[in-house]
């Protein structure tokens, strides 16, 4: 659990520290242009080129609302929201709107977030809602999806203020990984929406299917990634996640919008669905997995082998952005809803080993 509550310089490290690491599997597949001749040689200059045409012509952005708390079961941190981010950014997306809903003094992700002032938009949703349906401070949602205002909120503001700086938002949590299985290049979200939609003209929902990704919470793995390789051979519900096209949304919703305009389409598994990072949460948090699960999933790497090359697009992204990937953002370009915590707080308080 320490590696939990990491304070800035630590989880700074870290970071840079994962970015680097490779198990023996990406040695022998690594498909990262940075690793096939470094973030300023020909092949990456050649697949930024690729991903910004494919990104400028369908614009994507994302939204999504967090908490990093110390009661977590599922041990996500800071450095499984890093590595979310990074992932989106070489799936294709452009901004990503960060709510950040702390409650605890210590929580606030501000700090961080920071760090990617070039790819995040980070919003103070902290101590929100009051009364009934607020947090359970103890062990992170009270009530979920519609029926709990921060989360709608959120995503509802989201429409509002930045529907139209992109074509397509997704509303996607931070251990939900949207996967092109057909498509592992920097930008296959962007080329995958698009050709669907133009194929499907009428389609204003692109829907989902989800699947789950499993395994011990084995932490000394830091990639989520690399951490978690067996995956549903069907979709775990039909709790799906969709990509929007914006200007046709009525209302917004957890699973399905309203749309005012066109129709919601599933879109085919192969071509694009999500991979659900559960962990251990559907064996009730144990340290293996049941034989009963073991014959309904399958070994799955396809993103433990993915991990290399998107952390080596993070460093080819830095070297062409260069002081854009890092420079903070005007105060008019974010959303600060109520007070920051101050900067000493940023660190997380140690654990309470007797909870």
């Amino acid at each position: 659990r320490d590696e939990v509550l990491r304070n800035d310089a630590s989880r700074e490290a870290s970071r840079r520290r994962g970015e680097s690491v490779k198990t023996a599997s990406d040695v022998a597949t690594d498909s990262s242009p940075a690793a096939a001749g470094g973030a300023s040689s020909p092949e990456a200059a050649s697949a930024w080129a690729g991903y910004v045409s494919a990104c400028e012509e369908t614009t994507i952005h994302a939204s999504v609302v967090v908490r990093i708390y110390n009661a977590d079961k599922a041990l996500l941190s800071v450095d499984e929201l890093d590595q979310w981010v990074q992932y989106m950014r070489y799936a294709g997306v452009g901004k990503i709107y960060i709510y950040d809903n702390w409650q605890l003094e210590g929580e606030s992700l501000e700090g961080w977030a920071k760090d990617y002032a070039e790819s995040i938009v980070y919003h103070d949703w902290g101590q929100k809602p009051s009364g009934p349906a607020a947090y359970n401070k103890g062990g992170g949602f009270k009530t979920f999806g519609p029926f709990d205002p921060a989360y709608e909120a959120a995503f509802r503001n989201s429409l509002k203020k930045y529907g139209k700086d992109s074509t397509w938002q997704v509303a996607f949590d931070m251990d939900e990984y949207p996967v092109a299985p057909e498509d592992t290049a920097p930008g296959f979200l962007c080329r995958a929406v698009k050709t669907f939609s133009d194929a499907h003209p009428d389609a204003s929902e692109l829907s989902l299917k989800n699947f789950a990704v499993i395994g011990p919470n084995d932490k000394s793995v830091p990639w989520i990634m690399e951490r978690y390789t067996r995956k549903t051979e069907k979709p775990l519900n039909q709790l799906d996640k969709p990509i929007y096209r914006v200007a046709d949304v009525g209302g917004w919703s957890v699973h399905h919008n309203k749309m005012k305009k066109g129709q919601s389409l599933d879109v085919p598994v192969k071509t694009l669905h999500q991979s659900h990072f559960w962990g251990a949460r559907t064996f009730g948090w144990g340290d293996s997995i049941p034989d009963a699960l073991m014959d309904k999933t399958y070994d799955y790497h396809d993103l433990a082998r993915l991990a290399s090359a998107v952390r080596g697009w993070t460093a080819v992204r830095r070297r062409r952005l260069g002081e854009r990937a890092t420079l903070v953002p005007k105060k008019d370009e974010r959303l600060l809803r109520g007070p920051a915590p101050p900067r000493k707080n940023l660190r997380r308080h140690p654990i309470n080993k007797s909870n």
